[in-house]
């Protein structure tokens, strides 16, 4: 089985614990993952703005890059609860959840 942090989110229910252990074993993918969803369901939360600028800054290490992400997450819960919520409308298909391809 593929052990790897990614997968094993996109193949778990999408809860908060399971979006927090993906963000604490890979903080860049689960950052890259959260933000992307923002943009494609045209949704924010709270460190969104902050989140994509850390991942678009192009003078910083992975590692410190990892540790800032990692600040992030641990002082606010707002993109676990975002991509929780997302996850569930994506998972019943709801009618209130847009996508944007531009």
């Amino acid at each position: 089985m593929d052990e790897r942090p990614s997968t094993k989110f996109l193949l778990s229910d999408g809860t908060t614990a399971d979006f927090e252990e993906f963000f604490k074993r890979d903080p860049i993918g689960a950052a890259q993952y959260a933000t992307g969803l923002a943009k494609a369901s045209d949704q924010k939360f709270d460190g969104l703005e902050e989140m994509q600028k850390m991942l678009d800054a192009p003078d910083v290490s992975i590692e410190v890059k990892k540790k800032q992400l990692a600040a992030i997450g641990s002082k606010s819960q707002s993109v676990f609860k975002f991509v929780e919520a997302t996850e569930a409308r994506i998972e019943q298909r709801d009618d209130t959840l847009g996508w944007k391809t531009t």
